[in-house]
């Protein structure tokens, strides 16, 4: 087993997006989206997941993505997430949670530890706890947040945040977290902004990168994509200005299609050496 740059451990879930330009279903849930945006700048990045025989693993090893820490379940249903978004940037979110409703830690393969960098992508928040237990001691674990959890679970997210090496939050979720009072952390912060990029904060240390100018059919998973774009280039050393830029600009083109699946050939997404 090659040692991986970036492991990802949460869902993995078939996607119905509701949007004023349409509504189709695709492959997703955060881990894939996570795994599909870090695939495309590394060629060893794994997954770890729970899913049902109706979905098609093929999904994932076409992709070079490694597949050893998914689990399919026999009888169960992958995760099914429902996403409406309205023309105001407003959303409702619901879910069937499936197989992927019982949190299993067991799946997660030694080698895993081993990686470079391990990313929990949006995921319930005591699940994201339970799993920073588990992983206790890499020195290297990120965390990314959702909005509607971050409503319902504004402490468990703020605890999620002040055990992670690295966080990543949209400005709404940042600003619950820090009406709970001092959110001084140690970690630095990837602060996705939508159409206006993102921003790496870390200390007194700023970068600031916007996004290029697109225009939107579908938003779901893009602040993933770009999560797991950033790990793969930071974990093969490059930058954080430039592992920023790219993964800013390839989750600014994921946003132009249903479903993330054309990131995966998308020739405007630069290749690095």
């Amino acid at each position: 087993m090659k040692e991986l740059d970036v492991a990802i451990i949460g869902d993995i879930a078939w996607n119905q997006d509701i949007t004023p330009m349409g509504n189709k279903v695709s492959p997703g849930g955060a881990a894939y989206y996570s795994a599909v945006g870090a695939a495309r700048f590394s060629q060893k990045v794994g997954v770890v997941a729970k899913v049902g025989r109706d979905f098609d693993m093929e999904l994932l090893s076409q992709k070079g993505i490694d597949i050893e820490g998914v689990r399919v379940v026999d009888g169960g249903a992958t995760c099914r997430f429902v996403l409406t978004q309205h023309e105001d940037n407003t959303r409702e979110f619901s879910a069937q949670r499936g197989v992927a409703g019982f949190l299993e830690t067991t799946i997660l393969p030694d080698t895993y530890m081993s990686a470079k960098f391990i990313h929990l992508p949006t995921q319930l928040p005591d699940h994201a706890l339970t799993w920073l237990d588990v992983l206790a001691g890499h020195p290297h674990v990120s965390v990314d947040s959702f909005e509607e959890f971050v409503i319902q679970s504004p402490e468990l997210t703020r605890q999620m945040f002040r055990r992670a090496s690295l966080i990543f939050a949209n400005e709404v979720e940042y600003e619950i977290v820090r009406q709970l009072g001092d959110i001084a952390f140690d970690a630095p912060i990837v602060l996705k902004k939508g159409k206006d990029g993102a921003a790496y904060i870390h200390g007194k240390e700023v970068i600031i990168i916007p996004a290029p100018a697109v225009v939107p059919v579908d938003t779901t998973g893009a602040g993933d994509v770009l999560a797991g774009a950033f790990l793969a280039q930071r974990a093969r050393g490059f930058s954080v200005e430039t592992a920023l830029e790219l993964a800013v600009r390839t989750a600014s083109l994921s946003v132009t299609e249903f479903g993330v699946e054309h990131i995966a050939s998308d020739k405007r997404v630069p290749l690095l050496p």
